[in-house]
């Protein structure tokens, strides 16, 4: 899987759950310049809410 194409995608797993395609918080860290790390930071940002709209809430 390439996470540049797949990134902020939801994907169903091999059990049946679904999962949440995204960069690993360390890639944030490693980029070179300040406006790359904002865009990135914004797009991890919204990945992860777009992770929380798909919790279940009973499991929260």
């Amino acid at each position: 899987m390439t996470i540049s194409r797949e990134r902020s995608r939801i994907i169903t797993l091999a059990d049946g759950s679904n999962g949440l395609v995204t960069v690993h918080p360390s890639y944030l860290l490693r980029l070179p310049d300040e406006t790359t790390r904002t865009r990135e930071y914004d797009r991890f940002v919204n990945d992860l809410r777009l992770a929380a709209g798909c919790l279940d809430p009973a499991m929260t």
